[in-house]
């Protein structure tokens, strides 16, 4: 079984900031996958990043759409996981979803994050669009994977929508991982981490306002996470100090952290 994880392209309005950390929860679902499946991860905007083009009011940076359908057919995998934390990214993800299908639809396409997590059923209108993973992703994406590879119903995965017959089903709810230190470290070492940083340090000086546009969906999300857990999300420490050795190189000053819409830098002390 072959999975391709794919974080879009932007497309922003033109003078609108872009923010560029690494896709930690792609990271997360590679390390959980990756010692039972062919998994990689194909980030558009950091490996498209010197690549922007304008077209009228709107920039696009990263990847172009051609490029990525080139990637998903030399990669030819089972399962396409797409993350859309913001609703700003809603389009592009949408396109990618389309891409996959036009390659091969036997392709299952999966949706996760904050944007399709809060709004399954808009998400599911698109015909291309198989699953939504809800909530953490972890445990979910694992499961409905793992069902898809012996071809088994998927009713019994909580924490997914999807279509049957016409309508909309939303399993039940995913109980919340109680117990962080279970998942294991983000897979680091398959995306150029020290490109994040860099990257991150060039962005993070600018006005955040994207993220602005994403309140709807981010709002929804982790109101309805802390009720859950009654805390917002969060990493275990132990996560963030293994993201700082792993940036352990002679010439970096700063380890930038990044989750979500979240982000911090920490200063290196020697």
């Amino acid at each position: 079984m072959k999975v391709l994880l794919i974080g879009p392209y932007y497309r922003l309005l033109s003078g609108e900031p872009e923010y560029v950390t690494e896709p930690l929860g792609l990271c997360y679902l590679e390390a959980v996958l990756e010692s039972r499946y062919e998994i990689k991860i194909l980030d558009c905007v950091v490996e498209g990043y010197e690549q922007v083009i304008y077209s009228g009011k709107y920039r696009h940076i990263g990847l172009l759409p051609s490029e990525v359908k080139n990637r998903i057919e030399h990669e030819n995998p089972d399962v396409v996981g797409i993350s859309a934390l913001f609703f700003s990214q809603a389009t592009c993800a949408h396109e990618i979803a389309k891409i996959a299908k036009e390659i091969d639809e036997d392709i299952v396409v999966v949706l996760g994050g904050a944007y399709p997590s809060s709004s399954p059923e808009m998400v599911l209108k698109d015909k291309n669009v198989d699953f939504v993973v809800r909530g953490e992703g972890e445990v979910t994406f694992s499961e409905l994977v793992e069902k898809i590879e012996k071809g088994e119903d998927v009713y019994k995965v909580r924490g997914i929508a999807y279509q049957k017959k016409g309508e909309i089903v939303l399993s039940h709810e995913r109980t919340p991982i109680k117990n962080l230190d279970d998942i294991p470290f983000p897979a680091r070492h398959l995306v150029p981490f020290m490109k994040y940083q860099e990257m991150w340090l060039k962005t993070a000086r600018k006005p955040v306002r994207r993220v602005l546009k994403s309140f709807p969906s981010l709002i929804k999300y982790y109101d309805a996470y802390r009720e859950m857990r009654g805390h917002y999300p969060r990493l275990p420490l132990a996560s963030l100090l293994a993201g700082a050795a792993h940036s352990d190189v002679a010439s970096a000053r700063f380890i930038t952290c990044g989750v979500a819409n979240i982000g911090c830098v920490l200063r290196k002390t020697s």
